[in-house]
């Protein structure tokens, strides 16, 4: 994971490929989710877990974000985007975010988000501007 702060934007790279979040399952046993996106949670929670030391939730009630989804390629494919639809990569990211870079998704105003094939590792982009108080 890299941070770096510009001007009014703070821009994060998590080296995580990304994965749109799983409907919930039900079985007799409990509620659980796919072993793919609990594997996506648990890698993302171990990426920011040094990091979440030293770095406070972002306090602003209204915040702008930019998402770019870099997916890497399966072997074969004819799709010419990832597989899964953009707001489950979203859902997946914002639910990853929560209590570390900002307190809860309900605070996001706004939204940009694109998915895309990498061309080498699979990663995430992330850019979260606090948007001014309209008076």
């Amino acid at each position: 994971m890299d941070y770096k702060r510009v001007g009014n934007v703070h821009r994060f790279w998590f080296d995580i490929n990304p994965v749109p979040a799983s409907r919930p399952r039900v079985s007799k046993w409990g509620t659980y989710y796919g072993k793919t996106y609990k594997a996506f949670r648990a890698a993302f929670a171990a990426e920011v877990e040094e990091f979440r030391k030293d770095f406070r939730p972002l306090l602003a009630d209204k915040l702008k974000v930019k998402a770019v989804f870099n997916v890497v390629r399966p072997k074969t494919t004819k799709l010419v985007h990832p597989r899964g639809d953009i707001d489950n990569y979203l859902k997946a990211l914002f639910d990853s975010c929560n209590e570390f870079t900002w307190r809860d998704d309900i605070q996001i105003a706004e939204v940009w988000a694109h998915k895309q094939w990498s061309e080498d590792e699979g990663y995430i982009t992330l850019d979260i501007e606090e948007l001014p108080d309209e008076e």
